[in-house]
């Protein structure tokens, strides 16, 4: 076994049984082993030296103009209604929700319109088709553009806060989730999707507020929960209660001391606090190993859950609701304060910055803007990278905006890119190595999907799940080749997505439907060995065969002191679940299989 298996080993198996042995608070909730997975070098304390800096500050003070374009999440562009010239407050709305799926956006600061242009001051010499609201800038995309007054007003007849009227515990659910829609929210982990929509769930058992932040060099979210902590346990409160979920988990990384600490400290003063929840049940604090990628949402889920949601499914559809930490605490100032979303944690980081820290910048800053506070060394820059190393972005205009899903800005150096060998092409061939398989999370085939790709197989690419991959880089990391993988696949989904855009769809449904049904085909026949097991048991108890020598059916408890028709009875009801289980699921694949015709 080689060292690095060793060390999976002992983080996923054997230091959580142990820590949960011990009794170590934060490991007394059973946790499950994430597949996959790779340990990179962390590189985070490099900026968690400081304190988080706001903008505007004596440190860090205004830009010149804020750039923000209408569409910075999943959905339909939002539509201005601000026109060139006009004067707008902080917090003011100048683009309202309209559509599927859209999302409010705020003026940041006070200051004139200067431009609502469908061609950005600041536009990607090479565009990113994965994520159009990702940092990957359509050149024919509506911004609205700032010139910020350096007052940073707030239009002096906006009402009291809402806390002051009326505290939250006392108001309405649809009032709490219409104050999330009007803030503007999306989710501030990346993905970008409309909170608001993400609230209207129903039937959610868990809500797991995402603390893990498991990619390297990113610290934003550690630092967010070192120094507000109450406001993120305070608005996971606030998300159990609309959602109404029986459970809430903070799920943080073992190796976030400070956070955990300021986590802990937190849940012990709301409990003492007696908040009237309506009997809600305590929040409690999962630790995670420190394996990447067990930030993703599905990885996170799984782990702290066990359940691992099907292709095609949402983590909602399982009765599992999942927020960051950032977007916890978001909700909490629209909720308290009526502070829409103007603004996010970013890390600043990578040897190209002299000095590397968090800031809480204003949506819309130009990155130059930021770079330049960090003290960048140009010649020191091998790429600028929005996210982390192993997901992030390239971006090579430097008066690229802040957006609101940008948590990380990553100046790398040579060395920095070779730290978790991600490099970019030209690279090697592939050697057929297979070391990119063990490490999927998603226990997908890269090797398969890379040649797939490269050769623009679409057929073979969505048969072999190309639209599962969560896109985590944890394959091209162990590359030996230092392969791009997760560019190719990027590409490859662009093309599929373009192709079904153009009259396509049909095909690729199809295709998309088959490997569903074989997932859920997977499932079924999984109960079925189980069931088939189980019956086999009965059959030897039948024949006068002595069961005590076998473990307790899913109880996982020894039984040598059982009676024969005590074991009998709870195979019993063990095919009893099974069978209901197999006809849950059989009946579910009908319902879609109907619904797709």
């Amino acid at each position: 076994m080689s060292r690095i298996s060793r060390s999976l080993l002992i983080k996923k198996y054997i230091k959580p049984f142990l820590f949960r042995l011990a009794g170590k608070p934060g490991w007394l909730s059973p946790i499950y082993a994430l597949p996959g997975g790779i340990v990179p070098a962390p590189n985070k304390q490099v900026s968690l030296q400081h304190k988080i800096i706001g903008m505007p500050s004596s440190q860090l003070p205004l830009p010149s103009q804020l750039i923000l374009p209408l569409k910075q999440h999943q959905g339909d562009d939002a539509v201005p209604v601000v026109r060139p010239g006009q004067y707008v407050y902080k917090r003011q709305l100048i683009a309202a929700a309209h559509g599927n799926g859209s999302v409010n956006l705020h003026a940041p600061t006070s200051g004139f319109i200067t431009a609502i242009d469908f061609q950005l001051a600041a536009v990607n010499i090479r565009p990113q088709p994965g994520r159009p609201w990702h940092q990957s800038i359509d050149p024919r995309q509506t911004a609205i553009v700032i010139k910020t007054d350096g007052n940073d007003l707030t239009d002096p007849e906006l009402p009291l806060s809402p806390l002051e009227v009326t505290p939250w515990q006392q108001r309405h659910i649809d009032e709490l989730r219409q104050a999330v829609f009007e803030a503007g929210i999306c989710g501030l982990g990346g993905a970008g999707f409309p909170t608001a929509i993400k609230l209207s769930a129903s039937a959610i058992k868990t809500l797991i507020i995402n603390g893990a932040e498991c990619e390297p060099y990113i610290t934003a979210d550690e630092a967010l929960m070192r120094e507000y902590a109450d406001e993120i346990v305070e608005g996971s409160r606030i998300i159990q209660t609309i959602v109404g979920a029986q459970d809430c988990v903070i799920g943080i990384e073992e190796d976030k001391h400070e956070a955990i600490k300021a986590i802990q400290s937190a849940i012990a003063g709301l409990e003492s606090a007696n908040h009237p929840l309506g009997g809600l049940p305590v929040v409690k604090l999962v630790l995670v190993p420190a394996i990447y990628p067990s930030g993703g949402e599905k990885q996170l889920i799984r782990i702290i859950t066990g359940i691992q949601p099907m292709s095609g499914q949402r983590p909602s559809d399982v009765g599992v609701l999942c927020h960051s930490v950032a977007t916890a605490r978001a909700i909490f100032k629209a909720i308290t304060d009526a502070e829409p979303l103007i603004s996010r944690v970013t890390t600043l980081t990578g040897s190209a910055l002299r000095n590397p820290v968090n800031v809480e910048a204003l949506i819309g800053t130009p990155l130059s803007h930021l770079l330049q506070f960090a003290g960048f060394d140009p010649s020191a820059l091998e790429r600028l990278l929005v996210g982390g190393p192993l997901m992030g972005y390239v971006v090579d205009d430097f008066e690229t905006p802040l957006l609101k899903t940008s948590n990380c800005l990553l100046a790398a150096s040579q060395q920095d890119i070779q730290s978790v060998k991600a490099s970019s092409v030209p690279h090697r061939d592939c050697i057929r190595c297979d070391f990119c398989a063990p490490v999927c999370p998603v226990k997908l085939q890269p090797q398969t999907l890379y040649f797939a790709s490269r050769h623009q197989r679409h057929d073979s690419a969505v048969q072999n799940g190309i639209l599962d991959c969560i896109e985590c880089g944890a394959c091209a990391a162990v590359c030996p080749s230092q392969i791009p993988l997760v560019a190719y696949y990027r590409d490859e989904k662009a093309l599929i997505h373009e192709e079904a855009d153009c009259g396509e769809s049909s095909r690729w449904q199809a295709l998309f439907e088959k490997h569903q049904q074989r997932q859920a085909d997977n499932v079924v026949a999984v109960q079925q060995r189980k069931l088939e097991k189980l019956q086999d048991k009965l059959v030897s108890i039948a024949e006068g065969e002595n069961p005590g020598k076998e473990a307790a059916v899913e109880s996982g408890s020894p039984v040598t002191h059982k009676s024969a028709e005590q074991i009998k009875s709870e195979i019993e009801a063990a095919v009893a679940r099974t069978r209901a289980r197999k006809a849950e699921l059989l009946s579910k694949a009908d319902i879609n299989k109907d619904g797709s015709q």
